[in-house]
């Protein structure tokens, strides 16, 4: 007998090995990639939100104020103080900070697989639901938004456990997370109730759960907690409710502001990029035609499994509706904007195939087809429609999009706007051996475009000349931009001007060109990609 419990025991625990095992392989595939950035120095936006991170809580118990955890405005204290807790063991290791992100990174692919699992049923074992939950891990712009640190990347992890509470019943976590969600954006208050209102609809015999005290507690503790914060924020503090910029970038007043959601015929540039963006961005528009396809295909199948048809309307809504709210606000073409619509666009294309393809062989080559465009897509741009699209430009030898071609937004071909995709991390991981050639010093004078002059200039370490957020002993050089430097510098004999690939560089250069009488051009190089840099001497008189 004892014999035969131990057999029976040990069949257990190969069962749950092989059952976790290729989630496993997944989430170990994640992190042995990123890992790899774990000395990466945020750039552009991510330098702000990393540089607010790091401050959130001491700023919080400092003032008593969690107003003071937000960055720009924005309803975003929930977010950054989450993002801030490695500050209490390592206050100015990014390194930390980046591991942090992997962990929060990895739990967002864990609430993603859960669903998955859960809207699968008996249909497909983990073996063939691995592959999808790899297409999300890996998917491009997920992966490049973890890196560089921003509040969608909190909007897309909040949503998925706000969903995932509903779906399974868990109104604590759903509570929980709908507190997340609204208080990391103001995005996040259109975002909130679109699980709930997608349970709703899709699951009709379980409207009755809406009477007990739990389910009203997780739905409504997150909007009157927002209220209390709106009352507090305007009357107490007499700060402005939310992030101005709207009005800034868009002329935008706050009246329209507020309506603006409302407006379901808006649409201009910024839409439109967005929606490229959703659908078909860096090979996405594959994964849309193949999801478009098998849904047709279920939806005229005469019979379908009732718990999949619910399934499916539930992930339409949320797909959907998240798509709307995220469109409503766009002062920029960021990429990240759509975070909150691509985690669950992947997760229906995923369930659709599964619940819609009856041949395993098939259905298998669809999810690894998903999973190999995600990860191509990481690491290159290779979609000959999104360059067609787009345009490009050339980082050395790989080529990026200029990806402000379609809404002729601010910033060159694009700062945050590059963040697509992993390529984006070369604007950093260039600098080091750049700055280490040239190794400046407090007085040494660097240029660069405009276009790209957005918290990318960085204090360098003393010893080394590499881009760095933390204390210590460092030099900073006298960043600029040419109009300034013409006003601050004029008597400055010597340059450095970077030409960053992300904008056209030719005025600035034959404006030094005709400042000083010598010039010369050297090029760093790492992986195939290359930043150029000119030095400029012997002014003229």
């Amino acid at each position: 007998m004892a014999a035969a419990a131990k057999a029976t025991q040990a069949q257990a625990s190969n069962a749950a090995w092989l059952r976790f095992a290729p989630l496993v392989l997944v989430i170990a595939a994640y992190v042995f990639v990123t890992v790899q950035y774990l000395d990466f120095v945020p750039l552009w936006d991510g330098a702000v939100y990393y540089d607010g991170a790091r401050r959130a809580i001491d700023a919080v118990l400092s003032t008593g104020s969690l107003f003071a955890a937000e960055v720009h405005g924005h309803v975003s204290f929930a977010w950054m103080l989450l993002l801030s807790l490695p500050t209490l063991v390592a206050p100015d290791d990014h390194m930390v900070f980046n591991a942090w992100v992997i962990v929060l990174a990895v739990a967002a692919v864990l609430g993603f697989h859960r669903l998955l699992e859960t809207f699968a049923g008996d249909r497909a074992g983990p073996w063939e639901l691995a592959p999808w939950t790899a297409a999300f891990a890996f998917h491009p712009v997920v992966t490049g938004n973890w890196l560089n640190p921003n509040l969608d990347s909190g909007l897309m992890l909040f949503l998925v456990f706000h969903v995932l509470g509903w779906v399974k019943g868990r109104h604590v976590l759903a509570m929980l997370a709908g507190l997340g969600l609204v208080f990391t954006k103001e995005t996040g208050l259109l975002l909130y109730p679109i699980a709930p209102v997608a349970a709703w609809i899709a699951f009709p015999v379980r409207r009755a759960e809406w009477r007990t005290a739990m389910s009203l507690l997780a739905l409504l503790v997150p909007a009157m907690a927002f209220v209390l914060y709106a009352v507090a924020k305007i009357w107490h503090a007499g700060l402005p409710l939310t992030w101005q910029g709207l009005g800034y970038w868009q002329g935008v007043g706050m009246l329209e502001t507020l309506l603006r959601p409302l407006n379901v015929l808006h649409f201009d540039a910024m839409t439109a990029a967005q929606l490229v963006h959703a659908f078909v961005l860096n090979g996405q528009w594959l994964f849309t035609l193949m999801v478009g396809t098998v849904l047709v295909r279920y939806w005229r199948r005469p019979q379908k499994d009732g718990a999949g048809r619910r399934a499916i309307i539930l992930l339409l809504v949320v797909a959907f509706a998240s798509l709307y709210a995220v469109t409503r606000f766009c002062p920029h073409d960021n990429t990240r904007y759509v975070l909150p619509f691509t985690w669950s666009f992947v997760l229906l294309g995923a369930v659709t195939v599964l619940l819609a393809v009856d041949r395993r062989m098939l259905r298998t080559s669809l999810a690894i087809a998903a999973m190999t465009l995600s990860i191509a897509g990481s690491f290159r741009t290779i979609d000959p429609v999104s360059i067609r699209l787009f345009g490009s430009f050339d980082v050395g030898e790989h080529r990026m999009l200029r990806m402000t071609s379609i809404a002729r937004g601010c910033c060159g071909y694009g700062r945050d706007q590059l963040v697509y995709n992993l390529q984006f991390a070369n604007f950093h991981y260039l600098q080091n051996p750049l700055f280490a050639s040239i190794r400046p010093t407090a007085q040494t004078v660097v240029v660069q475009a405009w276009d790209t002059h957005w918290a990318i200039q960085m204090p360098l370490t003393r010893e080394e000349f590499r881009r760095t957020m933390s204390g210590g002993d460092t030099v900073t050089p006298r960043y600029t931009y040419l109009a300034e430097f013409e006003k601050l510098y004029a008597g400055t004999g010597e340059v450095i001007y970077i030409e960053y690939p992300n904008a056209d560089n030719r005025r600035q250069l034959e404006r030094l060109g005709q400042l000083f009488r010598h010039r010369w051009r050297f090029t760093v190089r790492r992986g195939g990609y290359a930043l150029d840099a000119w030095r400029f001497w012997d002014r003229r008189e």
